[in-house]
C-alpha cells in the first residue's frame, strides 16, 4: 500500500508539470557599450564606444512548473554606429516568471557565443568569445504580442588575450507563437 501511494504521488507530480513549449521570436532596438579598448602604441589610456543597432532572436520556454519557466534563447546582435561595430551570436539558458494575473513576464538569462568588432577603427575586425547575463521585463499587450519594456545586460568580449566589458540596453517587441 505504501509503495502504491509513493508511486501515485510521483506520477501526480510528474504529470502535473505542464510541458507545453512557449516559443517566441523577438526584435529590439539596442544600444551597446564596449569598453577597455587600448589604443595602439605610443598612445596610453583606454577608450570605449557606444554603438546602436538591433537584437533579434528566438526563445523556447520548454519547461513550466506553475509560474516558473525554463528554456533556451538564441540571439544575434548587430551594432554599427559611425564606424564602431560589434556583432555577435549567442546561445543561453533562460529563466522566466509568469505571474498568474499580472501582464508582466520578468526574466533572467545567461548566454555565451562568438562576436566580432573593429574596435571603432577601420575595416579590420577581431573575433572572439562573447558572454553576457541579461534581465528584462516583457509586458503583454495582446494575447500573443509583448512589449519588451527593457532588457539590460552586462558581460564581456574576449579577444587577443584581453577581456573587454560590454553592456547593452534594449526595448522592442516579442511575438509568442501559438
Amino acid at each position: 500500500m505504501r509503495i502504491r501511494c509513493c508511486l501515485a504521488l510521483i506520477a501526480a507530480l510528474f504529470f502535473s508539470v505542464h510541458a507545453k513549449a512557449q516559443i517566441a521570436v523577438y526584435g529590439t532596438f539596442s544600444g551597446d557599450h564596449l569598453g577597455g579598448i587600448n589604443p595602439p602604441y605610443p598612445y596610453t589610456g583606454s577608450y570605449s564606444f557606444w554603438a546602436a543597432g538591433g537584437t533579434f532572436g528566438i526563445y523556447d520556454d520548454f519547461f513550466h512548473l506553475g509560474p516558473v519557466r525554463l528554456g533556451v534563447d538564441l540571439r544575434g546582435n548587430i551594432f554599427n554606429s559611425k564606424g564602431h561595430k560589434l556583432n555577435s551570436g549567442l546561445a543561453g539558458v533562460r529563466f522566466a516568471f509568469k505571474p498568474p494575473v499580472a501582464p508582466f513576464r520578468p526574466y533572467l538569462q545567461a548566454s555565451v557565443g562568438g562576436g566580432s568588432t573593429n574596435f571603432g577603427g577601420g575595416s579590420v575586425t577581431t573575433s572572439g568569445l562573447q558572454y553576457m547575463g541579461a534581465g528584462g521585463i516583457d509586458y503583454t499587450v495582446f494575447p500573443r504580442l509583448d512589449w519588451r519594456v527593457i532588457e539590460v545586460s552586462g558581460g564581456g568580449f574576449r579577444a587577443s588575450g584581453n577581456n573587454y566589458p560590454t553592456s547593452t540596453i534594449s526595448t522592442g517587441i516579442v511575438f509568442r507563437l501559438p
